[in-house]
């Protein structure tokens, strides 16, 4: 059995990657752990094998003390299955320094030597402003086996070469290039190297929000968009299924790129992931009730 940590910014593709791994090895037995900064979990839900044993840790980062004890007996429990692997899904907000400390932890309470390994999940697009502001982000590399530099449909030939460059800056690890995290045999061929130091005492750590949003279900999805179009800058992500009044649907928002499509999942806030030193809960919801006040009379 192996546990593969999954980890990467907000909207890299964490959860796109594990659809992949699902249906790209289905004659392997998985289980998956979820862990959401926020109390709710859209990511386990857009989980699209339903089969799989699927666990949350909510509410806090498990690499975080208040949330460590819990994700340890989550893993305690799963290791007593049948299993090939357990793929953890890590928060966008995770800094995963402490992961060898906690595995060995993890490894004391069940008395199993365990073999464990990271992936992480970038993309081109933003990754130079992330890595100026956020330490996560980096820390998120030092402890990469694999990188995916994802999303590579979003830049040109020029800018892919510039983001491998600042990439192998803070890893030594191998990279791969891709969009919509198509890999075949990503789980495949792991290889040991020394990894880069992680002392930084430059970066700033921006101080990470979430708002969690009730949508009103007479917005139409063409608002929706207006709405995420207007708090693009503000916000690093944004997802939730959404009642509106053309449908359910599944919104997101990351990288500045808005999705809106239909969904048969069930209904969520819209959980806006945001730094305070760009903006304020009250600015966002400021640009929503003005939204709303500009409904149409007939609404």
């Amino acid at each position: 059995m192996q546990i593969i940590y999954i980890h990467g910014f907000l909207g890299t593709g964490k959860t796109t990657l594990i659809n992949n791994i699902i249906k790209n090895y289905s004659n392997k037995e998985i289980a998956v752990v979820v862990n959401e900064y926020s109390d709710s979990s859209f990511d386990s839900a857009s989980i699209i094998d339903k089969e799989v044993v699927i666990s949350e840790v909510n509410s806090g980062s498990i690499f975080c003390s208040c949330k460590s004890g819990e994700f340890s007996k989550t893993i305690a429990e799963l290791i007593k299955l049948d299993l090939d692997y357990i793929l953890v899904e890590t928060s966008g907000f995770s800094n995963p320094d402490s992961l060898d400390s906690l595995m060995s932890e993890i490894e004391k309470t069940s008395q199993k030597s365990l073999q464990y390994r990271n992936i992480t999940i970038v993309d081109g697009i933003n990754l130079y402003k992330l890595l100026n502001t956020l330490l996560i982000v980096k820390h998120q590399l030092y402890v990469a086996d694999k990188i995916i530099l994802n999303k590579i449909d979003l830049i040109d030939n020029e800018k892919q070469k510039e983001t491998i460059e600042l990439i192998k800056e803070y890893s030594k690890a191998p990279i791969i290039k891709t969009k919509y995290c198509q890999i075949d045999d990503v789980l495949d061929d792991f290889y040991s190297y020394s990894k880069s130091a992680t002392n930084d005492t430059k970066t700033r750590n921006l101080n990470l929000r979430f708002l969690k949003l009730a949508v009103d279900e007479r917005l139409s999805s063409r608002e929706i968009e207006r709405f995420l179009n207007n708090i693009k800058d503000k916000a690093y992500r944004a997802k939730g299924i959404l009642q509106l009044k053309d449908g359910l649907k599944s919104c997101q928002m990351a990288s500045g790129q808005i999705e809106i499509i239909d969904s048969d999942l069930s209904k969520t806030a819209l959980m806006i992931f945001y730094s305070s030193e760009v903006a304020t809960e009250k600015n966002i919801m400021e640009i929503y009730q003005d939204l709303l006040a500009n409904l149409p009379n007939e609404y």
